[in-house]
């Protein structure tokens, strides 16, 4: 808190010096203002990113009304089912026991067939295949 008395006495000199000195309080004040709400932003994200994520069921698709809807292979059914457990192709490489780049193929022929631009798309694709 700056005292008030001191800062009008700031002003009311002519003197070069009490100027300087006044424009650094102000800056200094402003940057300490700064830091503590930086200070305060980086907590609160802390503690939402610990905050434990409610488990939510992932739905179960029908792979082979998919399969046949995309014209996939088998193991091109098989890249899209991990996909759409939420893994990525490093992991899925691992789960299947074969090369990420033939994880990376296998995804751009699902992407290929399917017409998808983006993995949302994808999803959207084949949220039709839900079984209910």
């Amino acid at each position: 808190m700056i005292d008030w008395t001191v800062l009008r006495c700031l002003l009311a000199g002519n003197n070069d010096r009490d100027l300087k000195i006044l424009i650094w309080v102000l800056v200094l004040t402003a940057v300490a203002g700064l830091a503590v709400g930086i200070v305060f932003a980086v907590l609160r994200h802390r503690r939402k990113a610990e905050a434990p994520v409610p488990a939510v069921p992932l739905p179960e698709y029908d792979m082979s009304l998919l399969r046949e809807y995309l014209g996939l292979t088998a193991r091109e059914t098989e890249v899209l089912e991990q996909m759409l457990k939420g893994k990525d192709d490093v992991v899925i490489a691992k789960d299947l026991g074969i090369a990420h780049a033939t994880v990376q193929g296998h995804i751009r022929q699902i992407y290929r067939k399917s017409d998808a631009q983006s993995f949302r798309e994808l999803m959207t694709i084949c949220r039709m295949c839900i079984k209910n």
